[in-house]
């Protein structure tokens, strides 16, 4: 090392550093899904908490120590490092070996389709008990359950129709949108701690 803007005489700029305190938090994402599940949940106001502090200390425990595996495997330069789309896939490949990383491409992808999901019942439910409450415009269409399925089917199909269209609107700028989204999740929290804050 050279000095602490360097690493082996290569400059770190200091976005990255930013970058590299922050990018931690996706870790801790997710855990509001259990409150927005808490109708369908025996016992919520005592299984809803539990399940929130759970999941941010499961969250941040693995997340950190993948973090910290990944980045004490590379053995490669700075330089070299950050040209692979995917330094993950990339270091278990070096390490372990083709199979392994194609193993874990198999997991990640399962475990990809599984978030989505999730993310779909959450953004429904909570789409449907917001417009329930009437919080929200065509609350009373949104917050209907058909009769026939028992399930929200209108606020399912505004919510698939929207995501359709920023996703076919915003083709090839997925980075921009997931950029996006954080600041969203981050205005959110922000907002309704200061909301609890100011009572």
């Amino acid at each position: 090392n050279h000095g602490a803007g360097a690493v082996n005489g290569e400059h770190i700029p200091t976005v990255n550093y930013i970058f590299a305190a922050t990018a931690p938090i996706f870790a801790l994402l997710g855990w509001e899904a259990s409150a927005d599940l808490a109708e369908e949940t025996v016992n919520p106001r005592k299984a809803a908490p539990k399940a929130m502090f759970r999941a941010v200390a499961l969250s941040s425990l693995g997340g950190f120590i993948v973090m910290w595996i990944v980045v004490a495997a590379m053995k490669a330069p700075l330089s070299e490092a950050i040209t692979h789309p995917n330094l993950l896939f990339w270091v278990i490949d070096d390490r372990l070996g083709a199979f392994a990383a194609a193993i874990v491409k198999v997991v990640a992808f399962a475990s990809l389709m599984g978030c989505i999901i999730a993310n779909i019942a959450v953004a429904t439910r909570l789409v449907f008990s917001v417009s329930r409450d009437r919080m929200l415009p065509f609350s009373k269409q949104l917050g209907s359950v058909h009769p026939k399925l028992q399930t929200p089917v209108i606020a399912s199909g505004v919510l698939w129709l929207v995501t359709m269209i920023i996703t076919v609107a915003g083709s090839g700028q997925i980075f921009r949108i997931t950029a996006m989204a954080v600041v969203a999740y981050y205005l959110t929290y922000g907002t309704t701690v200061i909301n609890m804050i100011a009572g």
